[in-house]
């Protein structure tokens, strides 16, 4: 496969297991670190069984400063590294290198670390890059180019500005969570979708961790045409079907997301202010955009918040990724194949209703503004055929109708997010998201609005069930 492809841990062939046999590239030291990443699973290693926690990155930083003393590092090279950014250690880059080339010991050189701030991420993360040379029995001469993608977790200072939730193990912003879903293999073992491979997940502290992730390219960049977004609906689908019908266990870790849609409003308390009293109202943005009667319905919605929380509590439940925006679904080839899906930004997977994903796609599109006014309602159809077309795929047969109110309940809500978040702040706000989303602040706002007929539509849909 080549670099930067996604893997997930079906459909490929995997070599015999072998009881206590270590796998090229895996040194006594590294075990440690690996445990519980793509690689215990790929290998069948039966050192550790997938922990509970990240307590074991203890271990394998004390073996890493071994290896260190024992020359892994190299020498004078070592002495040439630049100091890294706050927060990642030599000790994790090195063993992630190595679980990245398949050796045992090798010197880092020319490393460079470049910032990559998602538009909503709370922490920086890096794509790392370098090169390293080879030692030990079979080295060649010539340096091997590598690189990395290192993703910062910390946990939240204590009566800080951390986000509502962020010590919940429940709750859709708990912070531990992406580096527990890699250490316990769900990414990679994820049906239907791609993900990056995590070599390594390391714990400088109790109070951060850091993923050392496959770098992933996204072979369509830019907006996608409508019909991705079906495409991309119906790997959503696969993967919410395989454990509809069966054929994957329900996860039952006690850090999965589980209040995914009352969770992710709560993040958010002042969304819902908002629409309290009358001065929402009367901002002249709102009245020009929108009417008498799409205020009311509004209004009304918030009140209808409870109502949906409860209809989606009732459908069937699945593993999602809670996550499903374009920025977070990469379409990468996989095995020649092209138009495969990969997603990143496991950090609320968990266990939702059917049809969540699928809402969440198209709401995160109309909220991103990454669709025309007019293509709304064709996109709506198109996520949700996709998304029946695949949950039929992977052998769900149940009722179509179910998924149909989890998709309608999801996007709705998202019409007591973004609408706020974009008509309610000022004009500098305004004019630098507009600026950001690559539209104006006019087009945006009138986006907005006109798409919440539809989220009403929906909504109603969903409550008539």
């Amino acid at each position: 496969m080549k670099h930067g492809s996604a893997t997930s841990g079906r459909g490929r062939s995997r070599p015999p297991r072998r009881s206590g046999a270590t796998p090229r590239g895996v040194t006594n030291a590294s075990r440690t670190v690996l445990a519980g990443s793509v690689f215990h699973r790929r290998y069948g290693l039966r050192w550790l069984d997938p922990p509970r926690e990240l307590g074991y990155c203890s271990a394998g930083r004390a073996a890493a400063e071994a290896d260190r003393r024992q020359g892994g590092r190299g020498g004078a090279i070592g002495e040439t590294l630049p100091k890294g950014p706050p927060g990642l250690s030599w000790a994790g880059l090195e063993q992630a290198v190595r679980a990245r080339l398949g050796v045992d010991a090798l010197q880092l050189a020319g490393v460079h670390f470049a910032p990559v701030q998602e538009d909503w991420a709370t922490e920086p993360g890096y794509r790392v890059t370098g090169q390293a040379r080879v030692l030990g029995y079979g080295a060649g001469v010539d340096p091997v180019p590598w690189s990395l993608t290192a993703k910062l977790l910390r946990k939240p200072e204590p009566g800080g500005a951390g986000p509502v939730g962020a010590l919940d193990p429940r709750h859709p912003a708990y912070w531990r969570r992406e580096a527990l879903a890699y250490a316990a293999g769900l990414p990679a073992e994820a049906p239907g979708l791609g993900a990056p491979r995590c070599f390594s997940v390391d714990a400088p502290s109790e109070d951060a961790h850091v993923l050392w992730l496959e770098p992933l390219a996204d072979e369509r960049a830019g907006r996608w045409p409508l019909e991705r977004y079906g495409r991309a609906a119906q790997h959503l689908g696969a993967f919410n079907g395989a454990y509809l019908a069966g054929a994957c266990p329900l996860p039952q870790q006690p850090w999965l997301c589980t209040d995914f849609h009352r969770g992710r409003l709560d993040r958010f308390p002042w969304t819902l202010d908002v629409f309290a009293g009358e001065a929402f109202w009367q901002r002249p943005l709102v009245r020009r955009f929108m009417d008498g009667p799409t205020r009311a319905r509004q209004r009304r919605l918030v009140a209808d918040r409870a109502a949906l929380e409860r209809r989606l509590a009732a459908l069937p439940p699945t593993l999602a990724h809670n996550q499903a925006m374009r920025r977070s679904l990469l379409a990468v080839s996989v095995a020649g194949r092209p138009e495969a899906l990969a997603a990143v930004d496991w950090g609320l997977v968990g266990v939702s209703p059917v049809g969540t994903d699928a809402g969440c796609l198209f709401g995160w599109a109309r909220g991103l503004t990454e669709v025309q006014e007019h293509e709304l309602r064709p996109l709506a159809q198109l996520v949700l055929d996709g998304y029946l077309a695949g949950l039929r795929a992977a052998g769900w047969r149940g009722d179509a109708r179910a998924a149909r109110t989890g998709f309608a309940a999801t996007a709705a809500l998202h019409a007591l997010m973004w609408v706020p978040f974009i008509l309610v702040t000022d004009e500098a706000r305004r004019d630098g998201l507009a600026q950001k989303y690559q539209t104006d602040p006019d087009t945006m706002a009138a986006t907005h609005a006109a798409s919440l007929t539809l989220l009403h539509e929906l909504a109603d849909e969903a409550l008539a069930a």
